[in-house]
């Protein structure tokens, strides 16, 4: 049986314009494959960029509601407060109905 791995030059695997072929398409796929990569990660980082962005706005909301809550808070006491003070102002004094509309009649 022949060695089809010889070092003969007509029986060698690959000659060497195959060789180069091969070589050529590798580096090639290289090329392609760190271009891939470099897209990717220029793609990655301006997505945390937005990201980052998109966080900066959540905390600037974020605070806000807190704000407006806070004030919220503060308004409804005051109210609540006020309320209070009122009622007991009025205390001593006598209410009396309100009628809408046509007085009722005397009769």
């Amino acid at each position: 049986m022949p060695d089809e791995t010889s070092t003969t030059p007509g029986s060698s695997v690959h000659s060497d314009d195959e060789t180069v072929e091969l070589a050529l398409a590798a580096a090639e796929a290289i090329k392609r494959l760190v271009s891939e990569r470099s897209a990717l990660r220029s793609f990655l980082a301006s997505r945390e960029a937005e990201l980052a962005r998109l966080r900066g706005h959540v905390a600037m909301i974020r605070d806000s509601y807190r704000r407006l809550a806070n004030e919220l808070v503060s308004q409804l006491e005051l109210v609540d407060k006020l309320e209070g003070e009122v009622r007991q102002e009025t205390a001593g004094l006598v209410e009396f109905p309100r009628f809408l509309g046509n007085p009722p009649k005397a009769g």
